[in-house]
């Protein structure tokens, strides 16, 4: 009854109403989660459509095209009207999954992305980065605004939205799918590398390896543009050694502990404990098989044999 229960709770008015009241908090029992979740699934049905329409309305009117806080007009708050490149990279597409038109309700996004790559080509959530020498990149970041650009209905629709695309993808490629950059403000990534190897579901925004490889073989197959095989190849060793042992399995929940803001007596207060909804906690168990991760490996490997079948995997 999971599947059943996050689909009723969508269309109820307790959910349009956490929707419209802010379309990302709290975590992760929230409009924005569950409709992300089935995405990852691939369970967009009819009867989410509504809801997903109501959560792209409250986008709309919440999120500013506004990166620094200093940018805000006064009475907003960072938390609550900028929306981050993984948030968005990761919900925009969810959206046109679900038939929405994300172009006509938040046309400045591209642009606003664009706006904001780090030297390397690649993006960082956090601000202060770009305020520091060298401002280093966020695999998170990057590999969702990659997506975004790529899985887009549209796709990049011009020369710099093409060099754009290009550019986040170098920034992976060099990375290894796997890799912090030392040499830069956000070396401090070094501590998640062990992390990224172990795989999550669902991510929502949250990286491993095999989301990285998927992004990338993506581009590369939509983009016609080739990649090359030394920058995957530690990857897909990892994947395959996994995949030898049985179907693939969840192996990390990057959601335990962290805290939220919650809707309290008429104010956003945090921080306060984040939660989780059945499905979610379904599908997320360490240990457990995943059908999901395990149809991502099975699609990624296969587009592999395509790329190198089509000169390009180089």
């Amino acid at each position: 009854m999971t599947l059943e229960n996050t689909i009723e709770y969508l269309s109820s008015s307790e959910a349009w109403a956490s929707a419209m009241r802010d379309p990302y908090w709290p975590k992760w029992d929230s409009p924005w989660w569950h409709l992300l979740l089935l995405h990852e699934l691939g369970q967009t049905t009819e009867e989410t459509k509504a809801a997903a329409s109501v959560l792209l309305e409250s986008m709309r009117t919440h999120f500013l095209p506004c990166f620094f806080p200093e940018e805000l007009p006064p009475g907003k708050h960072p938390a609550h009207h900028i929306g981050c490149f993984c948030a968005l990279g990761t919900m925009l597409p969810a959206l046109e999954g679900f038939g929405c038109d994300v172009e006509a309700a938040l046309p400045w996004v591209r642009g606003w992305l664009m706006k904001h790559t780090v030297p390397g080509g690649g993006m960082n959530c956090d601000d202060a980065q770009y305020k520091k020498e060298n401002p280093g990149s966020s695999i998170v970041a990057t590999v969702a605004a990659l997506e975004f650009m790529v899985e887009s209905k549209s796709g990049p629709r011009n020369a710099a939205e093409v060099e754009f695309t290009h550019g986040l993808a170098r920034d992976l490629l060099k990375r290894e799918l796997r890799k912090a950059f030392f040499a830069t403000s956000n070396a401090e990534e070094k501590e998640d590398e062990e992390d990224w190897r172990l795989l999550c579901f669902p991510r929502f925004y949250f990286y491993d390896v095999l989301r990285g490889l998927t992004a990338i073989t993506r581009y590369a197959e939509k983009m016609k543009t080739p990649i090359p095989a030394s920058a995957i190849a530690n990857v897909v060793a990892l994947l395959e050694a996994k995949a030898e042992k049985g179907p693939l399995q969840v192996e990390r929940d990057p959601r335990d502990g962290v805290n939220t803001f919650a809707f309290e007596r008429g104010e956003w207060v945090r921080p306060r404990p984040s939660g989780k909804f059945p499905l979610l906690v379904a599908v997320s168990k360490i240990g457990d098989p995943s059908e999901a991760l395990q149809a991502e490996w099975t699609a990624t490997r296969s587009r592999i044999k395509r790329l190198r079948s089509g000169g390009l995997m180089v």
